[in-house]
């Protein structure tokens, strides 16, 4: 490869091939690793005569290190989601299908094949048992003047993995960050050169070593010759892929010294004060901008008593507790469209159906709303305003996401259990239960983030229907019988429109979802039956996204945030558990209508504090903006509930509410599947709730 007529083989020290990236830090290696990775496993795959590998020894130098490249390629996650495969079909290869990987960490290696296998490990799992002593020549000599170190969390293994990878039969090794390769006569280079022999006395050899690193530099300077790419970080801070630092003017630069010293706190000192000045000088204008973290939480189809701080009688909550006892909770807050789309895009402009466009849940493939794209949200104001702006859960508008940098995001209504996500536009299969995949979407955009402002639209799609809890949660309330509402006999004696909308009763339209009723029970006993569970399954979605919202709470805590960021958490719309004998939501009653409403900030100066004044989803986004300090657009119709919070409440509040439906769903109820916007979805049911408004 070398063209110049330079580079002789005296220069190598290993006796297979070892090609090395030179890369700035923070500009990407772990993305240069997975795409090296997956063009071996292909290339090994797909090509008669390559001499490549589809088993991958990956090697981080410390346990730092190997817990973020193993949040990575955990699931494989880096590979579907940046996205590294091609779809399937591509050039006629099932790309994806054919990506089997089973990826051990450290000594947990379960049962491997003979191909198909990623082992992630810190170099001291790889070494060969007491097969290198110690020499007075190692860098580090201490072990072999004062003996060998005792094990622990980093050595210490049941299983010797250094002898697995030693006996498969390709393989290629990937090192990050690997600038302490560069010396023969360390036990890192040893390590790899016996896995290479290994191979050869089986007739193959190490298929590539790929070293990864800022800095590939011999003892003397001299960067290694194996070096094939160079991204130096002046390049990655020009293409904006790392962060700008920031410069001092030239006459700052000017008056500073290296002085005379051996201490670096002195021969820098110059440098040093003036980092803490430039940081001082950002942390102002920062703290002047007012830039407050904003983390906003939505459920799908959430009573307002649905907290144990609403005084439920038998779901604890204690997360939903935390943030009312630490912030405001709203006991009279209402959404202006019971129905799942038309919330969710009243909560992102801040104004009505009608004026945003998304009337109903566009179930028609034919007749799809979309929210005007004239309409400022507050996603696209903040990311405007410098946040980084993230949406991980349900989505359920059938647009793509925009204001986001990230976004992942259930398809159309989602299931609960190994669901499908679209990541930016690229759809991909997760394992395990919805709301605990969300919540580690979550995390994953907080951990990204760091300190910078950011606005995180964190939903679930629990409680919706089918309510699937959790496995750990399935038998909660299994010993006790559910109380039943009030109304759950009404008769609609006075209410003849009411009377007509039987089908939103339980044993009319849910029989269909259980397939476990017990033969022979009557009306009242089925309805009854299903009632039980039906509410129970609910409830124990909730548990659940309380369960999660704690982790969610624990980090902001852990990592200094909690002080700084808005939590805000709600719901899309209210919902009838067994009030007036119905399930589901729609209707003008107050089941339907009213929704909880939580908001915390910890510098404001009310907190444990419960407000009567009337709140719409209206207001939501008007509230963000207020209190992100940005001007609220004359076109949101809600009103920012910051005065409420700050226990100043105007004259002028709102006393009164418009409330309007559009929906149809009756005139769907013979709509072939195919002809729905998301035929999968198996429990769309018509109701004969016909379009009102009222005040």
């Amino acid at each position: 490869f070398d063209g110049s007529g330079l580079v002789s083989a005296g220069m190598f020290d290993e006796t297979w091939r070892r090609f090395v990236v030179k890369m700035a830090t923070g500009s990407g290696k772990t993305k240069v690793l997975s795409l090296a990775l997956a063009w071996s496993f292909f290339h090994r795959l797909y090509e008669p005569e390559s001499e490549l590998a589809r088993n991958f020894l990956v090697i981080a130098p410390n346990i730092i290190v190997l817990e973020r490249i193993y949040k990575d390629f955990q699931g494989l996650r880096i590979f579907l989601e940046d996205p590294v495969l091609p779809d399937n079909g591509f050039d006629g290869q099932n790309w994806r299908d054919d990506f089997q990987l089973t990826l051990h960490k450290q000594d947990q290696v379960n049962v491997t094949h003979s191909t198909g296998n990623i082992f992630l490990t810190n170099i001291h799992r790889v070494y060969a048992g007491d097969d290198i002593p110690s020499s007075p020549d190692d860098e580090n000599t201490m072990e072999y003047f004062l003996g060998k170190q005792p094990t622990g969390a980093t050595t210490d293994s049941k299983v010797d993995l250094g002898m697995i990878v030693r006996d498969i039969n390709e393989l290629m090794v990937l090192n990050d960050e690997a600038h302490h390769i560069h010396d023969p006569r360390m036990a890192w280079f040893q390590s790899i050169e016996d896995i290479h022999n290994r191979l050869l006395q089986k007739g193959g050899h190490l298929a590539l070593q790929l070293d990864v690193t800022a800095t590939p530099k011999h003892n003397n300077g001299a960067i290694f010759v194996q070096t094939i790419s160079d991204y130096p970080l002046v390049e990655a801070i020009s293409q904006n892929v790392v962060k700008h630092p920031v410069l001092p003017d030239a006459p700052s630069r000017a008056k500073m010294r290296e002085r005379q010293s051996a201490k670096f706190t002195e021969k820098y000192a110059d440098y040093l004060d003036l980092g803490v000045i430039e940081w001082r000088q950002a942390y102002a204008e920062h703290e002047k901008a007012g830039k407050k973290a904003i983390l906003f939480v939505m459920t799908d189809d959430q009573t307002a008593d649905q907290m144990s701080c609403a005084g439920h009688p038998l779901l604890q909550t204690p997360n939903m507790d935390r943030l009312a006892n630490e912030g405001v909770r709203f006991s009279n807050a209402f959404c202006t469209n019971s129905l799942c789309a038309p919330s969710r895009a009243t909560i992102l402009t801040g104004c009505y159906s009608h004026v945003h466009g998304i009337r109903g849940n566009s179930e028609k493939r034919d007749a799809i709303e979309r929210i005007d794209p004239n309409l400022p949200t507050f996603p696209e104001l903040l990311q405007q305003a410098g946040y980084h702006t993230g949406l991980v859960g349900k989505w359920h508008i059938r647009q793509d996401p925009a204001g986001f940098d990230v976004w992942k995001v259930l398809p159309g209504q989602g299931v609960y259990t190994d669901p499908d996500f679209i990541h930016n536009g690229r759809r991909a299969s997760e394992h395990g239960y919805a709301t605990d995949i969300t919540t580690d979407f979550a995390l994953d955009f907080l951990r990204k983030t760091g300190n910078e402002p950011f606005c995180l639209v964190y939903q679930h799609k629990a409680p919706h229907r089918p309510f699937t809890p959790a496995p750990r949660h399935a038998k909660l309330f299994d010993d006790i019988e559910w109380p039943y509402p009030e109304t759950y006999d009404d008769d609609y004696a006075t209410r003849p429109l009411a009377k007509e909308a039987e089908d939103m009763r339980f044993e009319v339209s849910l029989v269909g979802d259980y397939d476990d009723i017990p033969k022979g029970l009557s009306r009242k006993q089925k309805r009854n039956w299903i009632y039980q569970r039906f509410v129970k399954d609910h409830h124990r979605s909730v548990y659940g996204v309380d369960e999660n919202l704690g982790r969610v709470l624990e980090y902001l805590d852990t990592s200094g945030q909690a002080e700084d960021t808005v939590v805000i958490y709600t719901t899309d719309n209210g919902y009838f558990l067994g009030e007036h004998g119905w399930y589901d939501k729609r209707f003008m009653y107050e089941p339907s209508l009213r929704i909880p409403l939580l908001i915390r900030y910890p510098r404001l100066p009310v907190s444990g504090k419960v407000v009567e004044q009337m709140a719409l989803n209206i207001d939501v986004a008007p509230t963000i903006l207020d209190l992100a300090g940005l001007p609220i657009p004359e076109v949101m119709q809600g009103r920012s509930l910051l005065p409420l919070l700050q226990g100043d409440a105007p004259e002028d509040w709102r006393t009164s509410m418009l409330y309007c439906y559009y929906d149809n769903s009756w005139a769907m109820k013979d709509l072939p599947r195919d002809a729905r916007t998301d035929p999968s979805f198996k429990y769309f049911t018509a109701h004969r709730v016909s379009p009102h408004r009222g005040v």
